[in-house]
């Protein structure tokens, strides 16, 4: 999981959530932390296994930062 806020003119805050579910396997990959061991639902190999760019398309913090800046656009247009 990962929140993520955004604070505006002292008045609006905005918080975003990012989760992902997976499962716990054995070490694989060049990587410390839990990426060698955690396999997201619907992917085969594990965070560490995976390309940078692949991993940022699918991790916690992407899908928080993409919610954030949602909320953010709507705030700007209203």
């Amino acid at each position: 999981m990962s929140c993520v806020a955004a604070y505006f003119d002292g008045e609006t805050l905005l918080t975003a959530r990012g989760d992902v579910r997976g499962t716990v396997v054995a070490p694989r990959g060049e990587s410390y932390g839990f990426s060698s061991t955690f396999v997201p639902d619907g992917q085969s190999l594990t965070y560490a296994e995976m390309t940078g760019s692949a991993k940022d398309s699918i991790s916690h913090r992407s899908i928080a930062v993409a919610e954030l800046l949602q909320k953010i656009h709507a705030l700007l247009q209203a």
